[in-house]
């Protein structure tokens, strides 16, 4: 991220806080990012996984949200939550890759109450997500449904770093070769079991400690950079 890009979205969070609306987005957005150049292992991060009932974030729904927070460069595993939302439709065929069923999230929380408690997690932290257009596309849509006001956030996306590394190495990126087993797979990270919402956010996690840790080497880099 470089600096105008660092500035401009600084100045757009505090726009949007000036809005005079005070709530659980707003807390979040007034809360300081962490300042460039600080390394990578200095920053606290939050990695997030959810569940929708399709792949549309205006016309689909969260089902459920996993995320667990990355601290001093390790996986606090005593920050991992998951929660079901409930929907205001059914999972229709999207049970067959969640196998969430129409009871389970009819059993849920409102998705008003799952963003309040994933939002004062977020504070101060980086997201990261593996395939961030998709996630982020539901929770900035969820936050403007719900706080009138969009999710502003940098973000680290491990299946874009994934994509730039193997592009560095090859011209031509094999099908399924982002996915995250075979990104995993390529730190010599064991299989984990997919298409649950904390298992995806812990495996996500792993991933980007893999990649820092390999990014790093001998030396450190700054958080920043990964954006």
């Amino acid at each position: 991220m470089n600096y105008i890009s660092y500035h401009w979205l600084t100045w757009k969070r505090s726009a949007a806080c000036n809005k005079g609306e005070t709530n659980a987005l707003t807390e979040f957005l007034q809360r300081e990012l962490p300042d460039r150049g600080k390394s990578w292992d200095a920053v606290q991060y939050i990695a997030i996984d959810l569940e929708s009932t399709g792949l549309n974030p205006v016309s689909h729904e969260i089902a459920s949200i996993g995320w667990v927070c990355i601290d001093a460069g390790a996986i606090r595993l005593s920050t991992a939550k998951h929660r079901l939302v409930k929907t205001q439709r059914g999972v229709g065929q999207s049970a067959t890759i969640h196998h969430l069923t129409d009871t389970q999230v009819s059993e849920g929380l409102r998705i008003e109450q799952v963003l309040t408690e994933l939002l004062a997690d977020c504070a101060g932290k980086i997201p990261i997500f593996h395939n961030a257009n998709l996630d982020m596309g539901f929770i900035n849509n969820a936050c403007l449904r719900t706080f009138n006001n969009a999710f502003i956030t940098p973000f680290i996306d491990t299946l874009q770093l994934e994509k730039e590394k193997l592009l560095a190495q090859t011209a031509l990126i094999g099908p399924g070769s982002l996915r995250l087993h075979a990104c995993r797979g390529r730190y010599g990270l064991p299989d984990a079991p997919a298409h649950n919402a904390l298992e995806d956010a812990l495996a996500t996690a792993e991933l980007f400690l893999a990649w820092a840790n390999h990014r790093a080497g001998s030396e450190s880099f700054c958080w920043d950079e990964a954006i």
